[in-house]
């Protein structure tokens, strides 16, 4: 190598000096996951996981990975959800393709997922209402091979990105994805058990940038109160839930009480407000009467 060469090779970045720049510009931006965003972003770029960023901490990196990494940190500095830059997050183990089109999940909703599996009986067939990205219809049909899934959305975005997240899971041949606004329109069908993540934030409140600006309103505000759509939910499941059928919705940390008192007059019984993995209270599972909550309770 020449001298001129290697003075050029010399001057270029490491992988360890570009992720502390970027952290920096993160922090500077208010942006907590500073260092994370960071290393996930630039092991995009050059495909390699964080474990391997460490690793390769001091590899020089050319120009052009240099130049890419520049705009992705451009866009998040702007406050662009990671999820959105790099098209995807990962949900109970699985990846899930993710746009602008649909609400990006969250740990919170996975404890939702689990209040419904430890309930839901065998061969059940179940209704995700607002799938989005289809997160927790395909994960409930990973996760129980017995379960049949329904799944609903009024956007025919968010609906083909859940079918490509359902065939990428392996599951389409039992995920089927309607549109509809809230409930199918399936004559004289039942299901076994209802599960949604509705959108339950009043109007007015304030996001972060992240959410607020890049994330679908449509999934996000529940009118007025943010309970528009949870009522719509309570009222419209009793003609679709078998007798004894489960009722499960992702609520706001400080909804419980509220949810609770709406349940209990729409005529649902064995109403529980669960926590999530924080100790906030994250979601409601109640029972549609007429069935056995011994026999439920006990999976079939």
């Amino acid at each position: 190598m020449n001298t001129g060469a290697a003075r050029d090779a010399a001057m270029l970045p490491t992988a360890r000096t570009l992720v502390a720049g970027a952290a920096a510009r993160f922090a500077t931006a208010g942006i907590v996951s500073a260092r994370l965003d960071a290393e996930l972003l630039l092991g995009s770029v050059v495909g390699w996981t964080r474990a391997q960023l460490a690793a390769r901490r001091d590899e020089k990196m050319l120009p052009a990975v240099a130049a890419c990494f520049e705009d992705l940190v451009s866009r998040r500095e702007r406050r662009e959800p990671v999820a959105y830059i790099l098209g995807r997050r990962e949900f109970f183990g699985r990846e899930f393709r993710v746009t602008p089109d649909v609400l990006i999940p969250r740990p919170e909703t996975e404890t939702v997922v689990e209040a419904l599996l430890s309930r839901l009986s065998r061969n059940a067939d179940v209704l995700d209402i607002g799938t989005g990205s289809g997160a927790i219809a395909v994960t409930v049909a990973a996760e129980r091979p017995d379960v049949r899934v329904t799944a609903t959305d009024t956007s025919p975005a968010a609906l083909e990105i859940a079918a490509a997240n359902a065939a990428a899971a392996g599951v389409s041949a039992r995920v089927r994805f309607l549109k509809a606004d809230l409930f199918p329109v399936v004559a004289g069908f039942r299901f076994d058990a209802i599960v949604s993540n509705p959108p339950y934030i009043a109007e007015g409140v304030d996001l972060p940038p992240q959410v607020a600006n890049y994330e679908p309103h449509l999934a996000l505000f529940g009118g007025r109160d943010g309970l528009g759509i949870i009522r719509r939910i309570f009222l419209g499941a009793r003609s679709l839930l078998v007798p004894g059928g489960l009722l499960v919705m992702e609520i706001g940390e400080d909804q419980g009480e509220q949810v609770r008192e709406l349940a209990f007059p729409a005529g649902y019984g064995s109403v529980e407000i669960l926590p999530d993995l924080s100790g906030a209270d994250r979601m409601i599972r109640c029972l549609w009467p007429g069935g056995n909550p011994e026999q439920e309770a006990a999976g079939g």
